[in-house]
This record gives structure tokens, C-alpha cells and sequence, in this order.
């Protein structure tokens, strides 16, 4: 899967596969450092919640800063929800 973004392969964290064609997909980015949930429904991409992630420099790892928006996708369209 590649991220909507920077079109860089994302690091996947969990899937809950609700059924064939319906989960939802927890990954990030290690070229843009953007966290995701990807909504996939009837086998497309949905919608997606997105947030920027910060560098912590005490631990040396990137978070996600909780300030996650929503970008639904529409036939190949995306609009930001605000």
C-alpha cells in the first residue's frame, strides 16, 4: 500500500478485518512521517484519517501529534473535511 501523500510504500501496524472487503488499516510513513487510518470499504479506499508526526528528541522516536483530519476519497477525488 502507498501512501496518499508521498506515494511511499507505508509501514503497516495492525489490520481489523471486519469482513472480506471491509477492515481498516493502521499505518505510517517513514519518507513523510504522516500517520494513518485507512478506511477500506468494499475493497477501496474509503477515507482516511491523517495526522502529521513529531520527532521526540529524548527517546529518538517519531509520534503522531493526535491532530488527525479527515480526507474522504471519491472516485478517485479527495476532499478534506475540516
Amino acid at each position: 500500500m502507498k501512501c496518499p501523500i508521498c506515494n511511499e510504500k507505508l509501514t503497516i501496524d495492525d489490520v481489523d478485518e471486519r469482513f472480506a472487503g471491509n477492515k481498516d488499516i493502521y499505518a505510517y510513513c517513514d519518507h513523510c512521517h504522516h500517520d494513518f487510518l485507512l478506511y477500506i470499504r468494499y475493497h477501496n479506499l474509503w477515507k482516511y484519517d491523517v495526522c502529521p508526526m513529531t520527532y521526540n528528541e529524548k527517546d529518538k522516536r517519531w509520534y503522531a501529534n493526535e491532530d488527525y483530519k479527515t480526507v474522504y476519497v471519491f472516485k478517485g477525488k479527495k476532499e478534506q473535511s475540516k
